[in-house]
């Protein structure tokens, strides 16, 4: 299946956000897959969950929690259906799921040597989904003393 978080309102409305690993989480902490620079937002706030039976997202337990169509999710697990509405701290988007294949993992990427910046908005084109995307971008995927190898690329969104 195919699942894509589309950034809704803010200078980045529209930008759409593949999710491409089975536990995508979101949260401060250096760790996690899209790292919002929001106070609002826990080190481990929530992640977007691809199951063999659908899509959910899980919070941590965060301080202020997820809201899911508007309704406070702390501490749980809910099913996630196309279209629904996700915020975590200041970020809204929207979710789409298309198709019902069960997502399998990614390999272990290979080392990087360099880094590698991405900005938003450039004539570069579409990120690939091993960069690290968002507004402004460094290439982590690869493995680091805290940072385990499956863990797929890192959207960093300031």
């Amino acid at each position: 299946m195919t699942v894509t978080l589309t950034v809704m309102g803010g200078k980045h409305n529209g930008r759409q956000i593949p999710i491409h690993v089975p536990e995508f989480r979101i949260g401060r902490d250096q760790r996690c897959h899209l790292r919002p620079n929001s106070p609002e937002v826990s080190r481990f706030h929530c992640a977007i969950l691809q199951k063999p039976n659908g899509v959910f997202v899980k919070d941590y337990g965060s301080k202020n929690g997820t809201l899911v169509n508007h309704r406070l999710l702390q501490g749980g697990e809910l099913q996630l259906q196309d279209g629904d509405i996700v915020e975590v701290g200041p970020l809204a988007f929207i979710v789409s799921i298309v198709g019902t294949r069960t997502p399998t993992p990614e390999p272990a990427p290979a080392e990087e040597t360099e880094s590698q910046v991405i900005e938003i908005g450039t004539t570069q084109g579409e990120p690939s989904p091993n960069d690290t995307v968002a507004i402004r971008v460094d290439v982590g995927t690869a493995a680091g003393a805290d940072r385990p190898p499956d863990a797929g690329p890192i959207w960093a969104y300031e």
